[in-house]
C-alpha cells in the first residue's frame, strides 16, 4: 500500500484522483487539508499527533480507519467527525475531542447504516460525545471494544445539557462493544429523545457486551433515558445503569425506559442504581414495563431512593431485587409469572400504589400501601413477609388516606416475620402465620379465607418461628371472621372487637385472649352459628380477661377463664353439631334424614324440644320443618324451594329465651341425585398429611385440598413423589422446598392419589463373612434387587425375611444368592435366618450351580462323579443326572426347583 504524507504540494496531490486503491494518511496538525483529498472507502487516517478543527467525511465512503499512535493514546483536540451517509468507522487507540458548546466528537447528519468500532482504547469526548441529528433515520452500530462516550459539558447552557450520546429520534440503535461506557457530569449518560413513538426506534444490548449508562447530574437525568422508546437487553454481560452524587429532587435516576423494556434471554444481571437520595428506575412519561422472560441466570437489581416507578407490567422468571432507603417500587406494577421472584426491601415505603400479583411470589420488607393505594393478591400470586423482615400496611394510622390503602388476598399470605395492618385486609385466600400479625384497623377472614396460625403443614415451608405464632387485634381495630381461622399452638389476642360470624370457625390448640387495656375496652362477640373451638380435641383456652366483654350466641366449645372479664349470652360448651349424610332427594313433601347428632348441655331427652331451621341470614326458612329426637335430625320441605344448595342452621330452644344453634351446613334442593367421587389416598411412612389413608368421599364438582410435608426434618419437597392415577404430577404450591399442597379441583372422577417418599431407607443385617450387595436405590413402586454372598458360609439352607415376610431368591448361584422386591412400598428390613458357618462342600472340591435365563448350569468340581437330582416343589422328579463330572446345563420351565448332589441342596427359581 502506498503511503501518501498531506504536506506534499498539490501537484503530487493531483496524482491521487481517480485512483482505485486504498491509501494511508499520516496527518499531523490541521485536519482541515484532508478536505483537499476525495476520500474513498478503506482508507485509513494515522494521526502522528494532535490535530484540530473537522473531517467531513464523504457519503460515498463505506468505511474509514482512523488509527491514534499504535504505542501511545493519541489526542485530537478540538475535532470534529462529521457523517453524511452509510459508513463503517473504525477507531483504534486515539482520543477525540470536540471543544466548545454544541461540538460533538462525532456528527452524524444524514440517514444511513452507520457502525463505529473500537479497535483499542478509545474515547470521544465533546458536548455531546456523538450527536445524531433530528430529521434522520437508519441504524447505528456500536461494536469493538474499550469504547467512551463522555459529555465534557461542565454546565447547562441556554437550558441545553450536554449527554454522552444524544439522539433526536429515528434511529435504532445496537451496543454490542464488549465494555462501552456512556457518561455525563450534567445530562444523560445517554438520551433518546424520540417524541413520536415507533416500535423500530429502540435499544438493543446483546451478545457478551457489558454497557454503562451513567450520570453525575443532580437533578431530572439519568444514566440511560428513553422517552417513548424500547430497550432490549439479550447479553450474556451484566448491564449497568447509574446515577451518581444526586439529590432529593432528582425524578429520574439510574433508568428511564419509556415503552418496554425486554430481557428476553438476558443471562448476566441488570443492575439501575442510585448513590445518594434519588429515583434509581423511573418513568415519568408513558410507564416502565417489562415483557419478556429471561435465562436461569439472569438477575434485576434495583436501588435508590425511589428504586423502581412507573407503571410496571412484569412477565419475568428473572429473580429481581429491589432496594430502597425511602420507595421501593413507586407507581403501580403487576406480576404475572408462575416462577417470578420480586424482592423489595425498604426502611419505609415498600410497595407505594396499587398493584397486582396475579401470578408469583413477592417478599417484602417495609411498609405497603400510600395515598389510596390497593394490592390484590390473586389465585396463584403470593406475597411473602420473610423472616426476621418487618412490613405493614399504611405507614401509619395517620396517613392522609386513612382507610383507603387495603389489601384483598385470594391467593396466598406468608407471614414469617413480623406485618402491621393499619388500614384494610380482606382475606378470601390463605393466610399462614408463622411471624406476628398485628391489626390496628379492619381485617376481615371472608367465607372462603383460611388462616393458620402456627406450624400446621401446610404448602408453605416451616421454619423456626415465634413462639408462638401470634395474631394481635389492637384496641379500636375490627377483626371480622366469616370464614376459617386454625390456631396450631398459636395465639389469637384481642384487644379490640373480634366478631366471630354466624359462617366463622376458630379452631385448634391455640389460645384465645380477650384482654381490655386500661380504659380501652375489648368486645370478643359469637354470633349465633358461629364456632369457637371443637369438643373431641384440644381446643383454644379463652382468657377473657380485665375490661373485656365475651358475648356468645353460637357454638362455645372452650373453657372460660375469667379473670375481671365480663361473659354474657348463652352457657358455654352446649351446641347441636349436624354429621351425616344427606339420604333421598329432598324436594317439596320430601324428607332429608340425619343421623349422629352431637347433643352437648341438653337434658338426656330432647324430645319435645321445639325446633327451628334458619337460612344463612339467620331468619326462619318457613317451607321447611325441623324434628330433632335423641339423635336424629329430620327435616322435611312442606313447600317449594329453589334448586340448588342451601345452608341452613337448626336452632333448639329449650325454653322461650334459651336456645342453641348448630354451626351451618348444606341441603340440596334438587331432582337428581348429586353424584359423588371417591378419593383412594395412600400416604406412605415418612409424609404427614392433613388427610389420612384411606378412601374420602367428595362430591362432583368439589375440590380437596392436600398440604404434606416429609418427617424427616433433612428432608425436602425435592424428596416427595406426588402420584395421581399412577402419573408423577408436580404440586400446586411448593415454597422454600419444605412441603407442597396441591388443588384436586374440580374432582369429576373416582381418583388414586399417592404420596410418598421417593427413596427409602434399607436396613441391611451386619453378619461377619457375609456380603449383601444392592442395586440402585429403594424407589417408591419400583423393584429392588440385592445380592447376599459369602465365601465363608453354609447359605444352602438360608431364609431371608424382608419386613418379617419371607422372599425367594430368583437367581441362584453355590456362594450367592439374588433376591428382588416387586415393588417398593416404605422402608426396607432385611433378616437372615438359617444359614450356618463352614462352607458346604463334598469330599474335594466344590459343586457350583448357577441360574441364567431358564438355564441351570452345575459344575462339579470334585475328583470323584456325583449324582445330581433335580426335583419341583411337589417332590417330582424332573431331571436326573448320574456320574456327572464337569460341567452340565439343563434347561428348565418356569418354576421353583430343588436341586440335590450328595449331601448339597439348591433351592432354584425360574423366571418366564
Amino acid at each position: 500500500m502506498m503511503k501518501r504524507i498531506l504536506l506534499l504540494s498539490m501537484a503530487l496531490l493531483a496524482l491521487v484522483v481517480g485512483r482505485t486503491t486504498a491509501t494511508t494518511y499520516d496527518v499531523s496538525g490541521d485536519l482541515s487539508t484532508l478536505q483537499n483529498v476525495t476520500l474513498q472507502t478503506g482508507d485509513v487516517i494515522n494521526l502522528t499527533a494532535d490535530v484540530t478543527k473537522s473531517l467531513t467525511i464523504p457519503e460515498t465512503v463505506t468505511e474509514l480507519t482512523i488509527n491514534g499512535n499504535d504505542h501511545s493514546w493519541m489526542t485530537a483536540t478540538g475535532l470534529t467527525i462529521i457523517l453524511t451517509g452509510t459508513i463503517k468507522l473504525n477507531l483504534k487507540d486515539i482520543t477525540i475531542q470536540a471543544n466548545g458548546h454544541s461540538q460533538s466528537a462525532i456528527d452524524l447528519v444524514k440517514s444511513g447504516d452507520y457502525t463505529i468500532h473500537s479497535r483499542g482504547d478509545v474515547t470521544l469526548k465533546g458536548w455531546n460525545a456523538l450527536i445524531i441529528h433530528s430529521g434522520v433515520s437508519g441504524i447505528l452500530t456500536i461494536s469493538g471494544s474499550d469504547i467512551c462516550f463522555e459529555s465534557i459539558a461542565e454546565q447547562a447552557i441556554n437550558g441545553y445539557y450536554g449527554h454522552g450520546v444524544h439522539i433526536h429520534s429515528g434511529f435504532q440503535v445496537i451496543i454490542e462493544a464488549t465494555a462501552p461506557v456512556f457518561k455525563s457530569a450534567i445530562g444523560h449518560g445517554f438520551y433518546y429523545e424520540n417524541n413520536y413513538y415507533n416500535k423500530e426506534e429502540k435499544i438493543i444490548i446483546r451478545g457478551n457486551s457489558a454497557p454503562v449508562f451513567e450520570t453525575a447530574a443532580k437533578v431530572n437525568k439519568a444514566g440511560l433515558y428513553m422517552h417513548l422508546s424500547s430497550l432490549e437487553v439479550s447479553t450474556s454481560g451484566n448491564t449497568t445503569f447509574r446515577a451518581t452524587n444526586r439529590s432529593a429532587a432528582s425524578t429520574v435516576g439510574g433508568l428511564m425506559v419509556g415503552d418496554t423494556l425486554d430481557v428476553t434471554g438476558m443471562t448476566g444481571t441488570l443492575t439501575a442504581e442510585v448513590s445518594g437520595s434519588a429515583t434509581a428506575m423511573t418513568s415519568n412519561r408513558g410507564g416502565f414495563y417489562i415483557v419478556g422472560d429471561i435465562g436461569t441466570n439472569g438477575k434485576i437489581n434495583m436501588n435508590g431512593y425511589y428504586a423502581m416507578s412507573g407503571r410496571s407490567y412484569i412477565h419475568t422468571n428473572a429473580p429481581i431485587s429491589i432496594s430502597s432507603n425511602y420507595v421501593g417500587i413507586e407507581s403501580p406494577f403487576e406480576l404475572n409469572h408462575k416462577n417470578a421472584h420480586l424482592t423489595v426491601s425498604s426502611t419505609n415505603i415498600a410497595l407505594r400504589t396499587s398493584s397486582k400479583i396475579i401470578k408469583g411470589k413477592v417478599s417484602v420488607s417495609g411498609s405497603i400501601g400510600q395515598y389510596g393505594s390497593a394490592l390484590e393478591i390473586e389465585e396463584e400470586g403470593i406475597l411473602h413477609i420473610a423472616a426476621d423482615s418487618t412490613a405493614k400496611l399504611n405507614v401509619n394510622t395517620s396517613s392522609s388516606y386513612p382507610g383507603a390503602n387495603s389489601i384483598t388476598n385470594r391467593g396466598t399470605l406468608v407471614i414469617e416475620g413480623t406485618f402491621e395492618n393499619n388500614d384494610s385486609i380482606v382475606n378470601k385466600g390463605l393466610i399462614s402465620n408463622l411471624g406476628v400479625i398485628t391489626n390496628n384497623s379492619s381485617f376481615t377472614n371472608d367465607t372462603t379465607g383460611v388462616i393458620h396460625n402456627g406450624t400446621q403443614p401446610q404448602l408453605l415451608s416451616l421454619r423456626t418461628a415465634p413462639t408462638p405464632p401470634a395474631i394481635i387485634n389492637a384496641y379500636g381495630a375490627t377483626l371480622t371472621n366469616v370464614g376459617d381461622i386454625y390456631l396450631y399452638n398459636g395465639e389469637l389476642t384481642n384487644n379490640g372487637a373480634l366478631i366471630n360470624t354466624a359462617l366463622g370457625e376458630i379452631t385448634g390448640s391455640g389460645t384465645i385472649s380477650n384482654t381490655g387495656i386500661s380504659d380501652k375496652p375489648a368486645t370478643l362477640t359469637n354470633q349465633p352459628g358461629g364456632v369457637i373451638g371443637t369438643k373431641d380435641e384440644t381446643s383454644p383456652g379463652i382468657q377473657n380477661n380485665t375490661n373485656a366483654t365475651l358475648t356468645n350466641n353460637g357454638i362455645l366449645f372452650s373453657t372460660l377463664n375469667a379473670s375481671g372479664g365480663t361473659y354474657t349470652g348463652n352457657a358455654i360448651d352446649t351446641y347441636v353439631k349436624v354429621d351425616g349424610e344427606q339420604s333421598g332427594t329432598l324436594s317439596t313433601g320430601a324428607s332429608v334424614t340425619f343421623e349422629n347428632i352431637e347433643l352437648y348441655g341438653f337434658d338426656e331427652n330432647v324430645e319435645g324440644y321445639r325446633t327451628e331451621v334458619l337460612d344463612e341470614a339467620g331468619e326462619v326458612i318457613g317451607a321447611m320443618e325441623a324434628e330433632l329426637i335423641d339423635d336424629v335430625l329430620t327435616l322435611k320441605l312442606t313447600g317449594s324451594m329453589a334448586v340448588g344448595t342451601h345452608n341452613v342452621s337448626i336452632k333448639v330452644y329449650k325454653g322461650e329465651d334459651s336456645y342453641f344453634i348448630s354451626a351451618p351446613f348444606a341441603i340440596q334442593v334438587t331432582a337428581v341425585d348429586t353424584a359423588y367421587h371417591t378419593i383412594s389416598l395412600i400416604v406412605t411412612d415418612g409424609i404427614t398429611c392433613d388427610y389420612a389413608t384411606g378412601s374420602h368421599t367428595i362430591a362432583e364438582g368439589d375440590h380437596l385440598f392436600l398440604s404434606f410435608f416429609p418427617e424427616e426434618a433433612s428432608l425436602t419437597a425435592a424428596d416427595i413423589l406426588f402420584l395421581i392415577d399412577g402419573v408423577e404430577t408436580a404440586f400446586n404450591a411448593s415454597v422454600d422446598g419444605r412441603g407442597g399442597s396441591y388443588i384436586l379441583n374440580p374432582i369429576e372422577k373416582d381418583l388414586d392419589v399417592v404420596i410418598a417418599l421417593r427413596e427409602y431407607p434399607v436396613t441391611l443385617p451386619e453378619i461377619e463373612g457375609l456380603t449383601i450387595t444392592t442395586s440402585g436405590k429403594a424407589i417408591y413402586g419400583q423393584p429392588f434387587t440385592f445380592t447376599i454372598s459369602s465365601p465363608t458360609l453354609d447359605l444352602s439352607a438360608m431364609k431371608v425375611f424382608v419386613n418379617g415376610e419371607e422372599l425367594t431368591a430368583n437367581a441362584l448361584r453355590a456362594e450367592s444368592y439374588t433376591y428382588t422386591i416387586a415393588k417398593v412400598e416404605g422402608p426396607i428390613v432385611i433378616t437372615l435366618e438359617g444359614y450356618t458357618t463352614g462352607h458346604a462342600s463334598l469330599a474335594t472340591g466344590k459343586i457350583r450351580v448357577a441360574m441364567d435365563n431358564g438355564q441351570l448350569t452345575i459344575d462339579n468340581e470334585m475328583a470323584n462323579a456325583v449324582d445330581i437330582a433335580i426335583y419341583s416343589v411337589t417332590g417330582q422328579n424332573v431331571v436326573q443326572l448320574r456320574g456327572l463330572r464337569g460341567s452340565k446345563t439343563v434347561a428348565l420351565p418356569a418354576g421353583v426347583y430343588v436341586v440335590r448332589a450328595g449331601t448339597q441342596t439348591w433351592k432354584v427359581m425360574v423366571n418366564d
